[in-house]
Parts: structure tokens; sequence; C-alpha cells
């Protein structure tokens, strides 16, 4: 396929850095928890009106339509506030949006994720590490279920409790889970290059975050897609961390003990309360709400505080989970055939989605669906630039 590079104007740097600040505040950090995330996302749809493009591959038409209307569906799926129906049914104008306007926005959030992240990372180790006294002040839980108030610092969060080891890294965010699952996915995307020194922060914030899904994911690249030498540097490494601290009660209850299987079931996932486990396998999946859910929202009254993919089957059905997880592999498996990059595409996307099945967040989504247009430049060892566009006035 013939290509044709096309610069990039200072106009288009600048929405760009907009858009990634907006993805940021999406999240949100913790100055942002009063404030309606859909306000960013909003911006950051207006902007993805502006780069519309209609491409010149028709499979690529194809699989971004059934996105659309995947999630034009998901927003007259049972119930829900009209606000949020709204903006649920316009998401799906990513899925429109310049691949090559959205390459730049992901490289501006990479950015934009790392310097925040440094800060938070220095900070943390002042304060949590070093003890050293800095002000802070004290500001309520984004999520209402939390017991807890938090500790606001200038660039962290933690909560507003006593630890008897070190706590875990949140970063600017209300849960350690979200540095992990957006740091794990960034890195994976950009295949853990660390010569690039803007990975590093991430890397470093992934790793206090104690995320069960980074130390995964990390371990999942090294494993199947690292070359040699840096296979055996890791685990010589890793070797060598868990034989001095074997004992030590940090990695014992963050990572070890959510690895734990008894009568061939993974007790360590705390995903779910136990009390929804049971009644998701005695009861939902023996009804036919399983094939169809209950609609928007109905996990929160039987999994309260968990995040599972359950919680996408028991609001939509098992059809529509299939349907959404079937459109985006094969929309991988189309672009990046069966290379490298589609399998570090699939433990990502099946990743995010056990870890983090917020299918209605535009970050969220943002994170399953560049890699698809990101990878693809690295097929065939080389960086490939993606096909022309149509410009549609």
């Amino acid at each position: 396929m013939k290509t044709t590079m096309i610069q990039t104007s200072s106009v288009e740097k600048v929405e760009a850095w907009i858009y990634a600040i907006c993805l940021l505040f999406s999240i949100p950090p913790f100055f942002f928890w009063s404030v309606s995330s859909p306000y960013f996302m909003m911006v950051c749809l207006l902007i993805s009106l502006k780069h519309f493009r209609i491409n010149r591959d028709t499979g690529y038409v194809v699989f971004t339509t059934l996105l659309f209307l995947i999630y034009l569906v998901l927003a007259f799926m049972g119930g829900g506030t009209f606000v949020g129906t709204v903006v649920t049914s316009l998401m799906g104008i990513v899925f429109f949006t310049d691949p090559r306007f959205l390459k730049l926005v992901f490289d501006k959030f990479v950015y934009v994720f790392s310097i925040t992240s440094l800060l938070s990372v220095i900070q943390y180790i002042l304060v949590v590490v070093f003890d050293i006294g800095m002000p802070y002040r004290v500001i309520n839980a984004l999520n209402t279920l939390k017991s807890y108030d938090y500790m606001a610092y200038a660039f962290f969060v933690m909560p507003s409790k006593t630890f008897d080891i070190l706590p875990r890294f949140f970063g600017m965010y209300d849960e350690p889970g979200v540095v992990g699952t957006i740091a794990g996915a960034i890195l994976m995307t950009r295949q853990f290059n660390f010569k690039k020194w803007i990975n590093i922060p991430i890397f470093i914030a992934g790793i206090l975050s104690f995320s069960l899904f980074f130390y995964v994911i990390f371990a999942i690249y090294v494993i199947l897609f690292a070359k040699i030498r840096y296979k055996v540097i890791t685990t010589v490494l890793v070797a060598l961390a868990v034989y001095l601290w074997q004992e030590n009660e940090i990695l014992e209850r963050y990572v070890f003990s959510r690895l734990e299987i008894e009568n061939g079931e993974w007790t360590g996932d705390d995903r779910t309360k136990a009390h929804f486990d049971y009644w998701y396998k005695t009861e939902f999946v023996n009804s036919k709400d399983f094939y169809f859910g209950l609609g928007r929202s109905a996990n929160t009254l039987y999994n309260q505080g968990g995040a599972s993919y359950k919680d996408v089957i028991v609001n939509y059905g098992i059809i529509f989970f299939v349907i959404y997880m079937g459109t985006f592999t094969l929309f991988g498996l189309y672009r990046l055939k069966f290379s490298k990059e589609f399998f570090i595409y699939f433990f990502l996307l099946y990743g995010v989605i056990y870890q983090r099945p917020f299918i209605g967040s535009f970050v969220y989504l943002f994170i399953i669906f560049i890699p698809i247009l990101y990878l693809n430049r690295y097929i065939g060892g080389s960086t490939r630039q993606l096909p022309v566009t149509e410009h549609v006035n």
C-alpha cells in the first residue's frame, strides 16, 4: 500500500496536547474529583470531530463502524441518566478520528502521564520512605463506598489511615490499580522500550503501585516478546529480589498472597466479592438475564467495591460482552495480522477488561483502542505509516 508522509502542524500539536491533558483529567486526578469527567471527554470529542476522517481501507471502515454502533447500543441499554446516555453515544466518534492524530495524542498523553507520575513518585518517596513532613489537606474519597478519606499532597494522594507496612503508590488517583493499569497499558503498547527515558518514570510508578495487572503484563512481555538478553537479565534480577525478600511482608501481602490457588481456584483474586461470586455462579448464569444483562450499573447492587469483567456481563449480558470483545479482537487481528504485535494487543485488551472493565470510561476506551493503531507501525520490524485517509468536509 502506498503511503504518504504528512507533516504535523503546530495547531495539531496544540490540539493533541489539549486532548492528552483532558484524557488525564478524565481519569480523574484528585484535584478534579468534584468535577464531572464528561466535561473533559467532551473537549476530546470536539477535537476528534475536527479530525474526523473516512479511511480508504474498507476493512478499517467496517470495524470502526461496528464499534461505533456497539457504543451507540451501549448508550441506550438499561437505564442511565440522560447525560450519561448522550455522552456514551458520542464516545464512538473516536473511532472515526484520524489515526495519525490519535497516535500523536497518545505520544502526548505518555508525556503528561510520565511527568505527573515522576512528580508523584518523588514526593511519595520523600513523604512515605524518608518520612519528610509536607503540607497536605484531607479530602473526601472519589468513591462513596470507601470508608476512609484521603491525604492530598501537592502531587499525590494516600488514604488517611495508619499503615503497618509501606502503602501502595496511588499517584494522583483514587486507587493504585489506576496507576498500574494505565502504566501497564502504555508500556505494553510502547513495548517496554526503556531507551526512551519518558517510559522510565511510568515503569517506576507501576512497580510502586504493586498492581498485579502491571506485574503480570510485564512478566508476559518479558517471557513471550523480549529479546533473549533481556529475558536473562530480568529473570536474574527477579530471582535475586525474590530470594532476598522472600520473607518480606510487603511482597507477601501485595503480590504473593494474590497469586494463591486453592482447590483449582484462584483464591487471591480480589476483583470480586465472595457473595457476588456465589450469586453469579449459582443464580445469574442460570437465568435469562445472563444473556441480556440486568441493565447499566446493576453490578453495583451485587459487587459493591469490586471490579471484574463479570460486571459487564451482569450489566449488558454475555451476548453483548462476546460481541464487544470479539469486535476489538478481530479488529486487532485485521490490523496486526498474526504478528507479535497482535498478541501484545491481545494480552493488553483482555488484561485491561479483566482488571478495570470500565467500558463506559473514555480514557479506558482510548487505551484499548489506540494500540491497534500504534502497534501497526512495528509489524515486520520497521516503522510503517498508516494508510492515507480522506478529509470529510
